[in-house]
């Protein structure tokens, strides 16, 4: 369980469900224009987004054997910052609490175009705070725009993933992980992308890292399931059976930004 629920930390911070809105009137506000009519416009329904658009969710239900609760989010255009809330109730014993993530960027674009490709990443930096965790995570990427490594730093840990391969969309597909601390290092990083089924999984294979005593390790899976705005649906990682440990975020609203 300790080790779902801190991969549950990791993810849940990288939840983006949620959206800012592409005025016609030229009229955009810090915090972008909600949805009118409060039912998603259709977004949260499967519609794509318009070029040149993104639908984040503003409102979503997060479900799972070991969590429950509900996400909200607004972007702050004039700060290129989400700010995601999610407050939770603990299924083993019915203790909840708040989990509070900024995600920032350096660009409107990059805000924008993250969604229009499963799995790509444009994230500069994510502060987490809050009962699940206190970490902050920054991206770097090369001359290309391609992620070449993410640190995350927080008190009770320090990881590094670093990747070394890219998909002709820019999207990493190997690399390496490394936890301080940990006698394992060096695990090799799989991903692989479904893009028909809107999939992004990726692979710490422990048991090929190097240490003592890394056999003894199990892989680590992490997959997340995205909908046609990006917003992710489904996540899991952990080394649990996804089957049964598997996170569901329900989108029930939206709004849309677009670039100028």
């Amino acid at each position: 369980m300790k080790r779902f629920i801190m991969g549950l930390l990791v993810v849940m911070a990288s939840l983006c469900l949620f959206a800012i809105a592409c005025d016609d009137d030229d009229d955009n506000d810090a915090a972008g224009d909600a949805d009118a009519d409060g039912d998603g416009d259709g977004d949260a329904d499967g519609d794509p987004p318009e070029p040149g658009c993104r639908n984040y969710g503003t409102d979503a239900d997060v479900s799972s054997a070991a969590i429950n609760g509900t996400s909200t989010a607004v972007f702050d255009q004039a700060a290129l910052a989400l700010t995601s809330t999610f407050s939770f109730t603990m299924a083993h014993d019915g203790s909840s609490g708040v989990q509070t993530t900024v995600d920032s960027y350096s660009s409107l674009a990059d805000f924008v175009d993250e969604s229009r490709t499963v799995g790509l990443q444009r994230l500069a930096k994510k502060v987490e705070t809050g009962e699940l965790a206190d970490a902050t995570t920054t991206y770097s990427y090369d001359e290309d725009g391609q992620l070449v490594s993410m640190s995350q730093e927080s008190t009770q840990y320090s990881i590094l993933r670093t990747y070394t391969e890219w998909d002709t969309a820019g999207r990493p597909t190997a690399g390496s992980f490394a936890m301080a601390g940990n006698e394992c290092t060096d695990a090799p990083i799989t991903i692989v992308y479904d893009d028909a089924a809107r999939k992004r999984t990726e692979t710490v294979k422990w048991s090929a890292a190097s240490g003592p005593a890394c056999g003894q390790n199990a892989d680590r899976i992490e997959s997340k399931t995205y909908d046609v705005n990006g917003n992710i649906v489904e996540m899991f990682m952990g080394e649990g059976d996804p089957a049964t440990d598997s996170i569901a975020m329900t989108v029930n609203d939206t709004t849309e930004i677009c670039l100028p």
